[in-house]
Order: C-alpha cells, then structure tokens, then sequence
C-alpha cells in the first residue's frame, strides 16, 4: 500500500514536470533545457531568478507548477516522516504488547507514583516479571526507559488490565493513595480472576476493612507500618535487624522466595544439607511451621510437610525446589 502511493505520487510529479516543460516550450519558446530547468525551479519554488517567464500564459503556468509544488514535493516529504513515524511507533506498541501477551505468573502494579515506584524498584531487584500500569504519559515513558513493560491507561478500566494480562497474573498491587480507587481496582479484578493475589494499599484500618471486603487478600498501610517498625526498632533493635538481615539475605543474580512443602514431596523430610543432592544452590532463611518461625543454623534441620520455607537462590533453582516440594504420586509427578 505504500510503495503504491508513493509511486503514484512519483508518477503525478514526473507528468507535471514534463507538462510544465512543454508548456514553457511552447508559451516562452524555450529549448527542452531551460523549459525543464524553468518548471524544476518553479515547482520546488526555489526561483533563482535568472530564467522567468514573460508571456501571460507562462505566468500562468508558473503560478500552477509552484502550487503544484507546494501540494506534491513537500506534500510527499510530510506524508511519507509521518508514516513511518506511525509505522514506528505501532512497531513498538506492537512489540510490547506481544511481550506482556507471552507473560504468565507475573505481577501487576498499579501507579508508579512515588509508592508504586519503590514496589516496582524492589520487584527488579528481585529478579520477577512484572508489569506496570499507568495513566501518566511522561511516567509511561520513563518505565519504557528503563524496560519496565507497561501498559498506559487508567487500571480501573477492563481493558487496560487485560492488556497488562490480569486473567494471567500472579499478583496484582493497587498502590494509589485514594482509598476508593484501591476499592474499585479490588472489585474489578475479583471480577476478572478469582485466583489473583491482591494487595492493597490503606490509609487506616476502616479502609482495610473495606478492602477486605471488596476482595482485596492483603492490605497495607505504608503509614501505620512504618509508625511500628520505628517503634519496634527502637524497644527491640535486635530483633528489627534480624528481619532485615532476612529479606536482605540475597546475593547479586539471587532472589528470595516462600516454597510450601506439601506432604509425600520430594523435599518432606529431606534434611537441609541433602538439598545439594538434589543441585539446588539454595539457602534456606528461614522455616515457618504451625504458627512458629524457625531459623535452621545447621544442615540437620529436618524439613516437614506443612512447612513453609523462605529461601534464597538463583531463580532456576528456587523453580526447581518449588516442583520438588509438590506433591508426588506414583508416577513421580505431581
């Protein structure tokens, strides 16, 4: 289609400068090199000047090849950047949309408002995949600078959040600081996937409550929860520190993960030390078991079904140990 006009742009250009030529030629009496010069200067209105034509019709013919042009020289110039300006930019929609289209498991944040942007800085970090929405344009291009995926536009309408692949997604995290927005965006993707995690983020405990309520499985507030860890650090710095040493406990090319053991897995009643013969580069945190948290300092420390384990390591391995902790029937599948 583009070739196309463009060579029918080519062709109107070709027959206009011919005609003009012959029109010179046979108004002004000019020879075919300054009759074809003469309609060139004209209709790319450059006008030197040192060839103009003195006959009525000629000027006539002068007015027409200069309109002429202004229509098709730079007519042709203007369409053919803006094409392939747009050409360009749907390339890039294009390929960004295919990229979130291929994505499963990932998480969704919603804002990159100063919240939303230390979420999404910590999920990088972590090494997940994640996808961004946001309505601010000049925001979505700075997420775009740093190959964040992002879909532009308002996370309470559908389509949007199917475009950032809700029905596939692992997560989803509502970080507005309007309350009633993190209701909506509660109620919508409830709607839309009854399997999604979602968190939100609160200003008080009534608005918790009526997040809870709209479906929401977490609720936060940044607030409150930074007004206790500043407490709690101050009565049992210790402690703070412990859990910081916790969530930090990663390495460059590491992330932190829970795994869930279930009974009859591979990994039920494996000891710690036994998870290098199975390859795994991994360490084991921390282990919640029946409401206590444990913290294995040694490879005898016996794994149960039931348990919940937070552990450190490369990401492949961290998939590998999480298909091991499943369930095994006969066959050695899960």
């Amino acid at each position: 289609m583009r070739e196309t006009r463009i060579r029918l742009y080519l062709t109107i250009l070709v027959s206009v400068v011919v005609g003009g030529t012959a029109a010179f030629m046979y108004f002004e009496h000019l020879t075919v090199s300054e009759a074809a010069y003469l309609a060139l200067t004209t209709l790319t209105t450059v006008g030197y000047g040192d060839l103009a034509p003195k006959s009525l019709p000629g000027r006539l013919v002068s007015v027409l090849l200069a309109a002429s042009g202004l229509l098709l020289v730079f007519g042709i110039g203007v369409s053919i950047v803006e094409e392939n300006l747009l050409r360009a930019i749907q390339d890039g929609t294009g390929r960004k949309r295919k990229v979130i289209e291929t994505m499963r498991d990932h998480h969704i944040i919603c804002g990159y408002g100063r919240l939303g942007r230390r979420v999404v800085d910590h999920f990088l970090r972590l090494g997940q995949p994640i996808v961004v929405i946001e309505r601010d344009p000049d925001l979505a291009r700075s997420l775009e600078a740093r190959n964040v995926p992002v879909v532009a536009g308002d996370a309470l309408v559908e389509e949007i959040l199917r475009q950032a692949g809700v029905d596939r997604a692992r997560s989803l995290i509502a970080t507005f600081s309007q309350d009633a927005l993190n209701v909506y965006l509660a109620l919508e993707c409830r709607d839309l996937n009854r399997r999604l995690e979602i968190i939100c983020r609160a200003s008080g405990r009534e608005e918790a409550r009526r997040m809870y309520l709209a479906g929401a499985d977490r609720v936060i507030s940044p607030d409150s929860l930074a007004a206790e860890m500043i407490a709690k650090s101050a009565v049992n710095p210790a402690v703070i520190q412990l859990m910081s040493d916790v969530t930090d406990a990663t390495k460059i090319g590491e992330t932190l993960n829970q795994i869930a053991v279930e009974p009859h897995s591979r990994l039920d009643g494996l000891c710690l030390r036994d998870l290098r013969t199975l390859g795994l580069k991994v360490k084991v945190v921390a282990v919640k078991q029946g409401g206590q948290l444990d913290l294995p300092q040694g490879g005898d420390y016996v794994i149960q079904a039931g348990s919940l384990l937070v552990v450190a390591g490369p990401a492949d391995d961290l998939e590998r140990m999480e298909g091991h902790a499943r369930y095994r029937n006969g066959s050695g599948q899960r």
